[in-house]
Protein backbone atom coordinates (compact mmCIF):
# COMPACT_ATOMS: atom_id res chain seq x y z
CA UNK A 1 0.00 0.00 0.00
CA UNK A 2 1.56 3.39 -0.67
CA UNK A 3 0.80 6.62 0.66
CA UNK A 4 2.08 10.13 -0.22
CA UNK A 5 3.57 12.53 1.87
CA UNK A 6 4.74 16.16 1.11
CA UNK A 7 8.46 14.90 0.84
CA UNK A 8 9.07 14.11 -2.87
CA UNK A 9 9.90 10.73 -1.37
CA UNK A 10 7.26 7.78 -1.46
CA UNK A 11 6.90 5.28 1.61
CA UNK A 12 5.49 1.93 1.23
CA UNK A 13 4.12 0.07 4.00
CA UNK A 14 3.98 -3.05 4.42
CA UNK A 15 0.98 -4.30 6.09
CA UNK A 16 1.07 -8.35 4.74
CA UNK A 17 0.65 -10.42 7.48
CA UNK A 18 2.57 -12.88 8.88
CA UNK A 19 1.68 -16.57 9.59
CA UNK A 20 -0.95 -19.14 8.29
CA UNK A 21 -4.70 -19.06 8.66
CA UNK A 22 -6.72 -22.14 8.65
CA UNK A 23 -6.92 -23.66 5.33
CA UNK A 24 -5.04 -20.17 4.03
CA UNK A 25 -1.35 -19.30 3.87
CA UNK A 26 -0.54 -15.94 4.44
CA UNK A 27 1.85 -15.74 1.54
CA UNK A 28 -0.93 -15.06 -0.95
CA UNK A 29 -1.71 -11.97 -2.68
CA UNK A 30 -3.65 -9.77 0.11
CA UNK A 31 -6.58 -9.37 -1.95
CA UNK A 32 -7.17 -13.68 -2.29
CA UNK A 33 -6.83 -13.17 1.54
CA UNK A 34 -9.04 -10.87 2.49
CA UNK A 35 -11.42 -12.78 -0.23
CA UNK A 36 -11.35 -16.00 0.90
CA UNK A 37 -11.60 -14.88 4.96
CA UNK A 38 -14.48 -13.09 4.27
CA UNK A 39 -16.53 -15.25 2.17
CA UNK A 40 -15.70 -17.89 5.09
CA UNK A 41 -16.51 -15.28 7.72
CA UNK A 42 -20.14 -14.63 6.03
CA UNK A 43 -21.06 -18.19 5.35
CA UNK A 44 -20.32 -19.34 9.14
CA UNK A 45 -21.86 -16.20 10.13
CA UNK A 46 -25.09 -16.30 8.23
CA UNK A 47 -25.49 -20.12 8.83
CA UNK A 48 -25.32 -19.89 12.72
CA UNK A 49 -27.48 -16.28 12.65
CA UNK A 50 -30.23 -18.69 10.21
CA UNK A 51 -30.20 -21.49 12.76
CA UNK A 52 -30.49 -19.39 15.97
CA UNK A 53 -33.16 -16.82 14.20
CA UNK A 54 -35.21 -19.18 12.78
CA UNK A 55 -35.34 -20.80 16.32
CA UNK A 56 -36.44 -17.90 17.57
CA UNK A 57 -38.74 -16.66 14.42
CA UNK A 58 -40.66 -19.84 15.47
CA UNK A 59 -40.79 -19.40 19.36
CA UNK A 60 -41.97 -16.13 18.60
CA UNK A 61 -44.41 -16.92 16.12
CA UNK A 62 -46.55 -19.27 18.26
CA UNK A 63 -49.73 -17.82 20.53
CA UNK A 64 -48.64 -17.41 24.03
CA UNK A 65 -49.18 -15.54 26.79
CA UNK A 66 -46.01 -12.35 27.01
CA UNK A 67 -45.57 -13.04 23.38
CA UNK A 68 -44.88 -9.34 22.48
CA UNK A 69 -42.24 -8.63 25.84
CA UNK A 70 -40.63 -11.77 24.50
CA UNK A 71 -40.13 -10.15 21.18
CA UNK A 72 -39.51 -6.87 22.48
CA UNK A 73 -36.90 -8.57 24.66
CA UNK A 74 -34.81 -10.00 21.58
CA UNK A 75 -34.24 -6.72 20.05
CA UNK A 76 -31.43 -5.05 22.30
CA UNK A 77 -28.02 -6.88 20.43
CA UNK A 78 -29.58 -5.19 17.77
CA UNK A 79 -30.30 -1.86 19.14
CA UNK A 80 -26.48 -1.72 20.29
CA UNK A 81 -24.01 0.32 17.69
CA UNK A 82 -21.44 -1.23 15.96
CA UNK A 83 -18.58 0.98 17.70
CA UNK A 84 -20.09 0.34 21.28
CA UNK A 85 -19.79 -3.34 20.45
CA UNK A 86 -16.88 -3.07 19.17
CA UNK A 87 -15.10 -0.99 22.21
CA UNK A 88 -16.97 -3.88 24.84
CA UNK A 89 -14.98 -6.23 22.77
CA UNK A 90 -12.08 -4.71 22.78
CA UNK A 91 -11.89 -4.32 26.25
CA UNK A 92 -13.31 -7.68 27.04
CA UNK A 93 -10.68 -9.47 25.20
CA UNK A 94 -7.56 -7.16 26.59
CA UNK A 95 -4.60 -9.44 28.63
CA UNK A 96 -4.96 -6.54 31.27
CA UNK A 97 -8.28 -5.83 31.67
CA UNK A 98 -11.14 -8.26 30.53
CA UNK A 99 -11.98 -11.49 31.86
CA UNK A 100 -12.54 -12.42 28.10
CA UNK A 101 -9.12 -13.77 27.75
CA UNK A 102 -8.14 -15.28 30.88
CA UNK A 103 -11.49 -17.28 30.38
CA UNK A 104 -10.04 -18.46 26.94
CA UNK A 105 -7.27 -19.31 28.51
CA UNK A 106 -8.79 -21.27 30.98
CA UNK A 107 -10.90 -23.23 28.28
CA UNK A 108 -7.56 -23.85 26.74
CA UNK A 109 -9.18 -21.81 23.00
CA UNK A 110 -7.24 -18.85 23.23
CA UNK A 111 -3.56 -17.62 23.47
CA UNK A 112 -2.56 -14.76 25.91
CA UNK A 113 -3.85 -11.67 24.16
CA UNK A 114 -6.74 -12.96 21.40
CA UNK A 115 -7.06 -10.26 19.47
CA UNK A 116 -3.34 -9.42 18.28
CA UNK A 117 -3.82 -12.78 16.85
CA UNK A 118 -5.59 -13.95 13.41
CA UNK A 119 -7.59 -16.84 14.09
CA UNK A 120 -8.76 -16.07 17.85
CA UNK A 121 -9.50 -12.04 16.34
CA UNK A 122 -11.94 -14.37 13.81
CA UNK A 123 -13.37 -16.78 15.94
CA UNK A 124 -13.97 -13.33 18.68
CA UNK A 125 -15.65 -11.20 15.89
CA UNK A 126 -17.20 -13.88 14.30
CA UNK A 127 -19.41 -14.80 17.87
CA UNK A 128 -20.09 -10.75 18.19
CA UNK A 129 -21.09 -10.79 15.01
CA UNK A 130 -23.83 -13.74 15.52
CA UNK A 131 -24.69 -12.61 18.82
CA UNK A 132 -25.56 -9.36 17.66
CA UNK A 133 -27.19 -9.86 14.11
CA UNK A 134 -28.95 -13.13 15.16
CA UNK A 135 -31.75 -10.85 16.77
CA UNK A 136 -31.88 -9.23 13.16
CA UNK A 137 -32.67 -12.17 11.54
CA UNK A 138 -34.62 -13.60 13.79
CA UNK A 139 -36.91 -10.75 12.88
CA UNK A 140 -36.85 -10.91 9.29
CA UNK A 141 -37.37 -14.47 9.47
CA UNK A 142 -40.86 -13.68 11.66
CA UNK A 143 -41.72 -11.42 8.86
CA UNK A 144 -41.31 -14.33 6.06
CA UNK A 145 -43.35 -16.68 8.23
CA UNK A 146 -46.17 -14.35 8.84
CA UNK A 147 -46.32 -13.61 5.80
CA UNK A 148 -47.22 -17.35 5.05
CA UNK A 149 -51.28 -18.14 4.70
CA UNK A 150 -51.95 -20.09 7.45
CA UNK A 151 -54.44 -22.20 5.41
CA UNK A 152 -51.62 -23.47 3.39
CA UNK A 153 -50.11 -25.41 5.75
CA UNK A 154 -53.43 -27.56 6.42
CA UNK A 155 -53.74 -27.63 2.36
CA UNK A 156 -50.38 -29.59 2.10
CA UNK A 157 -51.10 -31.32 5.05
CA UNK A 158 -54.30 -32.73 3.41
CA UNK A 159 -52.21 -33.28 0.29
CA UNK A 160 -50.10 -35.63 1.83
CA UNK A 161 -46.70 -33.85 1.98
CA UNK A 162 -44.40 -34.67 4.38
CA UNK A 163 -43.38 -32.28 7.31
CA UNK A 164 -40.23 -31.52 5.41
CA UNK A 165 -42.20 -30.90 1.84
CA UNK A 166 -43.97 -28.59 3.68
CA UNK A 167 -41.01 -26.65 5.50
CA UNK A 168 -39.65 -26.80 1.96
CA UNK A 169 -42.28 -25.34 -0.11
CA UNK A 170 -43.57 -23.08 2.63
CA UNK A 171 -40.85 -22.17 5.38
CA UNK A 172 -37.81 -22.31 3.09
CA UNK A 173 -38.47 -19.49 0.83
CA UNK A 174 -38.64 -17.14 3.45
CA UNK A 175 -35.15 -18.17 4.78
CA UNK A 176 -33.96 -17.84 1.45
CA UNK A 177 -35.24 -14.18 1.37
CA UNK A 178 -33.07 -13.30 4.67
CA UNK A 179 -30.24 -15.52 4.00
CA UNK A 180 -29.45 -13.19 0.93
CA UNK A 181 -30.12 -9.79 2.38
CA UNK A 182 -28.21 -11.06 5.62
CA UNK A 183 -25.27 -12.65 3.13
CA UNK A 184 -25.03 -9.29 1.44
CA UNK A 185 -24.82 -7.68 4.75
CA UNK A 186 -22.59 -9.54 6.45
CA UNK A 187 -20.19 -8.94 3.09
CA UNK A 188 -19.62 -5.21 4.17
CA UNK A 189 -18.70 -5.96 7.51
CA UNK A 190 -16.47 -3.45 8.70
CA UNK A 191 -16.85 -1.51 11.93
CA UNK A 192 -16.76 -4.17 14.22
CA UNK A 193 -13.40 -5.43 12.97
CA UNK A 194 -12.18 -1.82 12.69
CA UNK A 195 -13.35 -0.71 16.34
CA UNK A 196 -12.17 -4.32 18.40
CA UNK A 197 -9.18 -5.56 16.41
CA UNK A 198 -7.70 -2.89 14.38
CA UNK A 199 -5.88 -1.13 17.31
CA UNK A 200 -3.88 -4.73 18.09
CA UNK A 201 -2.69 -4.37 14.43
CA UNK A 202 0.60 -1.87 13.90
CA UNK A 203 1.68 -2.24 10.45
CA UNK A 204 5.28 -2.07 9.72
CA UNK A 205 6.54 0.98 7.77
CA UNK A 206 9.63 0.45 5.41
CA UNK A 207 11.23 3.33 3.56
CA UNK A 208 12.05 2.14 0.00
CA UNK A 209 14.86 4.86 -1.45
CA UNK A 210 14.56 5.14 -5.27
CA UNK A 211 10.96 4.82 -5.70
Amino acid sequence: MVYWERSPRRQFVDVSPSGSFFFLEFGTSILQQALFVTIGFAVVSVFFETVIGFGQAYVLDQAFRGRHWVRVATIPPWAVPVVIQGVVVFLLFQPEVGFGTELGRWLGIFGPNPLADSQDAFVIVLVADIWKSAAFMTFLILAGLQSIDRSLYDVARAAGASPCQRFLALVFPALLVAMLFRTMDTMRVYGLIESSVASNRQPKSVNSRGC
